[in-house]
């Protein structure tokens, strides 16, 4: 069964602001914690790299200036001394003394890694294997150039430490963040739905007296306040509304109602057919002047109901509608019209019976009123949901057709002259009310179909 509510189309589709709000927060901070990380990680691996590239710069300095003062043997003396120590810092020292050719003369290192000695080039390479370092190669004088590396294993482990513990810290903050951020969303989010269930409830019916939807002492607090004073003051208008429209229409309706029972007393008491046609002609006045003011309260009605939920309920438009065709079968049967239905089944409305009736009926009406005997009246209901009602009669005059929802406007052509002009007046304002709209749209000469078309259809929905 397809349910067609219009006005819950905008709640069913609203993601909530804080939800966002929260998810906001929680992005922001996960980039803040990554972008400080990298910044941090980046600016402690350049210090220990400097710190690297210092500590062998002075050994080399301090092997070129033995070199250069005492000569080859005491260097490598001094060589064979130093290999055997290991630096406060835990990095481990690693040599390499080779001829022009790179023929190894002394050293603890295999083989002469990727760097050259003649450009004095430094950085990260692997000695003897797999053992990662730091180290530069430089020239000693022409024939002798030395490799001075030094392991960095200790820099890497503090370096990791510090990652662990520093995205440990940023992890229990983006947790705080979170559940921060989601229970002040969570409490401003209930705020803010005491807000829209005090407008939900307006466009209920429900109108309590004491209207506080919240009583904080911020923004969204002072928000509530206007709203609340608000939602009174248009509760009470409607209330005034309502009360206004049943006393103008019970004091007009009582003095027309004496003077129609006064009517029929003289009516009974008069012989003369003259007399009694035209008494019987005013009190059918009466009646008409009745009927056009029961319609105009109920367009007044209508417009001013127009997104009030109050009195809707869900009903099945399609038994509905195969009802009301039935009852019309009798008075097409005697207009020799002949009236054809194409109603899908268990298409359901959110609606106020009552009024839906009185907008087809008055569709029905009107159709009835204009296609001469012989023709022919086409009422189909489709998903959407969309209600058609056509006709071949004459149709309605271009110049007319921008004015034919307007109160008081009657086609030409009409077989009876009762009526006020109020049908479609009515049935427009009963479609608004219910966020449905009613269109005239273009006959289907196609289909040998020269008159009047109505679709009724959701406000929303494209066709």
């Amino acid at each position: 069964m397809m349910q067609i509510d219009p006005f819950m189309n905008d709640k069913k589709s609203t993601i909530s602001i804080f939800r966002k709000l929260t998810l906001s927060a929680i992005l922001l901070s996960l980039i803040g914690v990554l972008a400080l990380y990298f910044i941090s990680y980046q600016l402690s691996s350049d210090a220990s790299k400097r710190s690297l590239a210092s500590a062998i710069d002075t050994d080399i300095a301090g092997l070129a200036d033995i070199y250069v003062t005492s000569g080859r043997d005491e260097l490598i003396k001094r060589l064979s001394d130093r290999q055997a120590l290991v630096s406060l810092e835990g990095r481990r020292a690693h040599y390499l003394l080779a001829d022009r050719s790179g023929k190894k003369i002394l050293g603890d290192v295999d083989e002469w890694p990727n760097l050259s000695a003649h450009l004095s080039e430094q950085g990260y390479a692997t000695v003897n294997g797999n053992v990662p370092v730091y180290a530069r190669a430089t020239l000693l004088d022409r024939d002798l150039q030395i490799l001075v590396a030094r392991e960095y294993e200790a820099d890497s482990n503090i370096l990791n430490r510090l990652s662990w513990i520093f995205l440990t810290a940023g992890g229990v903050i983006i947790i705080l963040v979170a559940l921060i951020s989601w229970q002040a969303a969570l409490r401003l989010s209930r705020r803010v739905g005491r807000i829209n269930d005090g407008f939900e409830n307006f466009e209920l019916g429900k109108y309590p007296e004491d209207m506080i939807l919240d009583d904080g002492r911020d923004e969204i607090g002072e928000l509530a306040r206007h709203s609340g004073r608000n939602l009174a003051r248009l509760a009470n208008m409607v209330k005034t509304h309502r009360h206004i429209s049943e006393h103008v229409a019970h004091e007009i309706r009582t003095p027309l109602m004496h003077l129609d029972n006064r009517l029929l007393d003289i009516l009974s008491k008069t012989k003369s057919e003259e007399k009694k046609q035209s008494l019987s002609g005013a009190r059918q006045e009466i009646k008409s002047i009745t009927a056009m003011l029961d319609s105009l309260l109920d367009i007044a009605a209508s417009q001013a109901r127009k997104g009030d939920r109050a009195g809707l309920s869900e009903i099945n438009f399609s038994e509905l509608l195969t009802d009301l065709t039935e009852l019309y079968l009798g008075s097409m049967e005697d207009a020799d019209v002949i009236l054809h239905v194409n109603i899908a089944p268990n298409i359901m409305l959110y609606a106020e019976k009552m009024q839906i009736n009185r907008m087809i009926s008055n569709l029905l009406d009107n159709a009835l009123k204009y296609v001469p005997a012989g023709g022919q009246i086409w009422v189909t209901l489709a998903h959407g949901p969309v209600l058609t009602i056509e006709d071949n009669g004459p149709g309605i005059a271009p110049d007319q057709r921008g004015h034919i929802f307007e109160r008081f406007q009657r086609g030409a052509g009409v077989k009876q002259t009762s009526g006020h002009g109020l049908g479609l007046a009515l049935a427009k304002a009963i479609a608004e009310r219910h966020a449905l709209v009613i269109l005239l749209a273009d006959s289907q000469e196609d289909k040998g179909r020269t008159g009047a078309k109505f679709i009724i259809k959701p406000q929303e929905m494209n066709i």
